[in-house]
């Protein structure tokens, strides 16, 4: 099926030496996900700063604020205190986003089995002599199984012929608090919870990627202490038809999913229970690819 990638494109990248801020305005503004560490001095990329890594720091470094403060009265995102922490340091501490590089004559059905076996969520791809050509991303990896889905034996066959139609997920009520759904995201290292009810039907989903949208609309950090369900209506993406989570049920094709995660640029979707809304499991990238056997 070909292999990685016969381009060169230009690669975004923070030095060593920026700050978390920095590498989160660049992540922000390009409407991407993470961003490579290059070390200068070395001459070689060291690992990624994640949007994990942002959404870490900022549960960690934001407290509650006090009964009856103004909204506007607490600091954005960008300007938190001690934001200018190295963006390096601040990645050690947290799990790391390790810069893994794949030689570019590889195929793509080896990057997918890399993916699948360790969870890597990128892929760096350099030539022989070891310079980064680009990298490849979960959603890319998506849109190569959509167009060749057919290649799939699976594509054909349902959710729950798969046993993906009760897989666990993380979620909150929509009466709590934004914060407390990066909280979660941050410490199971998720890309994003639900959002549910009262009875447990899912009525939105926040995700890591949420902090660029307050990021680049100027928003206040105490959006995060918004009631969930509020905070999904606030940051829905500009000229988004609707702020509804994508479902699935349990007899959804798997071609269907992965068609749906294409065309809506999510990378999952939450799985419900026959006619209702109510979550049995989430379908991502990594469970796809566990049921695909994608090489003997």
């Amino acid at each position: 099926m070909g292999t990685l990638f016969v381009d060169r494109v230009t690669v975004l990248s923070v030095s060593k030496q920026d700050t978390l801020g920095a590498a989160f305005e660049m992540i922000s503004a390009h409407r991407i996900s993470s961003v490579p560490v290059w070390n200068s001095s070395r001459r070689v990329y060291e690992r990624f700063i994640d949007i994990l890594d942002i959404v870490s720091y900022v549960v960690s470094s934001l407290g509650t604020p006090e009964t009856g403060l103004a909204l506007t009265a607490l600091p954005t995102i960008a300007t938190l205190p001690d934001f200018s922490v190295n963006a390096v340091d601040w990645s050690h501490a947290n799990v790391k986003s390790p810069y893994e590089p794949m030689d570019d004559r590889a195929s793509i059905l080896h990057a997918m089995e890399w993916m699948r076996k360790t969870g890597a969520q990128r892929i760096p791809v350099v030539d022989n002599a070891g310079e980064l050509q680009t990298i490849v991303t979960e959603s890319g990896i998506l849109k190569f199984l959509h167009a060749e889905v057919v290649q799939f034996p699976q594509h054909v066959a349902s959710l729950a012929q798969l046993n993906l139609s009760s897989t666990p997920f993380h979620a909150i009520q929509s009466t709590a608090r934004a914060i407390d759904a990066f909280r979660l995201i941050a410490k199971h290292r998720v890309g994003a919870v639900a959002v549910l009810n009262e009875k447990h039907e899912i009525v939105g989903n926040i995700s890591a990627t949420d902090l660029r949208v307050i990021n680049s609309t100027g928003g206040f950090s105490a959006t995060l202490f918004l009631p969930a369900y509020y905070f999904t209506r606030l940051c829905r993406e500009p000229n988004s038809p609707t702020a509804e989570p994508i479902v699935a049920t349990s007899a959804t094709t798997l071609a269907e999913v992965i068609k749906n995660l294409v065309t809506h640029k999510i990378h999952q979707i939450y799985v419900t229970k026959g006619s209702s809304n109510e979550v049995s499991g989430v379908v991502d990238l990594r469970s796809i690819l566990q049921v695909l056997h994608i090489l003997p």
